[in-house]
């Protein structure tokens, strides 16, 4: 059962997240599930761009990636790969 639901779900992101670079590269259910039905579409949208190339430096006009290419933006994400586990096993005393 827990397979069948893993590869109904699978099969979905696939369906609605062609970019690759977008989907986890670990099984459903290994991490905490996406439960949203918004997040992949923004993430499509014609407007949005995923930058995984690091970045080389920011100024006022946007940013400037490592392999030189300029991007005007509006906003910048940071996303720091929050871990969950760090904190554990924490005692209170």
């Amino acid at each position: 059962m827990a397979k069948a639901g893993r590869t109904l779900a699978e099969a979905h992101l696939r369906r609605q997240v062609p970019d690759k670079k977008l989907r986890p590269d670990y099984p459903f259910g290994c991490k905490r599930v996406l439960l949203s039905n918004d997040y992949y579409p923004t993430l499509m949208r014609s407007n949005v761009e995923l930058i995984t190339a690091p970045i080389d430096r920011i100024d006022a006009a946007g940013i400037v990636s490592r392999d030189g290419r300029r991007r005007e933006v509006d906003a910048v994400v940071c996303a720091t790969g929050f871990d969950v586990n760090t904190l554990y096993p924490l005692y209170v005393v």
